[in-house]
């Protein structure tokens, strides 16, 4: 239900920025939605712990509650940081959570520049009016992000994974965008 209302909203929005205010209340609403269902779903003897967040300029953290929900369901205590979520202060909840998994979402930061799209595109391949980045800033901010995490697995997935080329196989099995992926992390 709140997917494909999110979705006509954002359409709605691109073609006429007057609908912001109707996007942010839809958003607002269903994040609140979200959390209230997290309350309810929290298991009772939780088997994992698993730090949600968004990177470093992500701003859209409904992601993070859908996927906190799914590990609910599977028996795991969702811990979520939310938005913005820069590596230094992953580190530092890491360190002080001490989470069995980390989940990083980017839907529109970490959007990275496509050498197939004309360089005078002022649009990113998201359709979002977004900074791109090459992909050696891409390699170094997930560098960060991989010290950051330490020896705790780590998933980062997102709508924005979609404008990465192949990355070094040291980010292989950290990037993916299937619900699947953060299911195995979750058994």
């Amino acid at each position: 239900v709140i997917e494909p209302a999110l979705c006509t909203i954002g359409d709605l929005w691109e073609k006429d920025s007057s609908y912001l205010a109707n996007e942010h209340l839809l958003s607002h609403a269903s994040k609140s939605a979200l959390a209230q269902s997290l309350k309810v779903l929290r298991p009772p003897n939780p088997r994992k712990r698993v730090l949600f967040a968004c990177v470093t300029n992500e701003l859209h953290d409904i992601p993070l509650y859908a996927l906190a929900i799914r590990a609910s369901h599977l028996g795991c205590l969702p811990i979520i940081i939310g938005a913005n979520t820069p590596p230094h202060a992953l580190k530092i909840a890491v360190d002080r959570i001490e989470p069995d998994l980390i989940v990083l979402s980017s839907t529109t930061s970490l959007v990275c520049y496509d050498s197939n799209f004309a360089p005078e595109m002022t649009e990113s391949p998201l359709k979002l009016i977004n900074e791109t980045i090459s992909m050696n800033e891409l390699i170094q901010i997930l560098s960060e992000y991989k010290e950051a995490c330490g020896s705790t697995p780590w998933l980062l997935g997102g709508q924005a994974e979609t404008t990465w080329d192949t990355l070094p196989d040291e980010f292989a099995d950290h990037i993916s965008s299937q619900t699947e992926s953060l299911d195995q992390l979750l058994k």
